[in-house]
């Protein structure tokens, strides 16, 4: 969890506001993965390393697995954020099921195979 750092904006005043450290750049101000954008300049801190509001707890993570219809086996398809794994297993299916009806024969996934577990937990796959 991000420290608060308390500023004071004039010295004569007593009214201290409190900044965190930014949740995305953890006070660095850039982003090192995005140094082709703007220099990677933190958008959410806007490069000062800082925020004025207390950071949200982060979303818990999901592994979701599908079954790759080329060999029919259960593989991972991708890692979603979200409250609940029913609310991610009916977000990943849908998506599956959008791209099945745009790529007909060619879809890779089974949308009706989704399986979502926590994000880390071991699922015994053939990957």
């Amino acid at each position: 969890m991000s420290m608060p750092i308390v500023a004071r904006e004039k010295e004569n005043t007593m009214t201290a506001k409190v900044k965190y450290t930014c949740s995305r750049c953890a006070g660095k101000g850039i982003i090192e993965g995005f140094n082709h954008v703007m220099s990677g300049v933190c958008f959410k801190c806007g490069g000062k390393g800082y925020q004025m509001s207390k950071p949200t707890k982060p979303s818990k993570k999901w592994d979701v697995y599908a079954v790759d219809y080329s060999d029919g086996i259960l593989k991972h398809f991708r890692t979603e954020s979200g409250k609940k794994a029913q609310d991610v297993r009916g977000k990943c299916a849908w998506d599956l099921q959008q791209c099945a009806k745009r790529l007909g024969d060619k879809a890779c996934w089974n949308p009706d195979t989704v399986v979502v577990v926590e994000h880390g937990t071991s699922i015994e796959t053939k990957e």
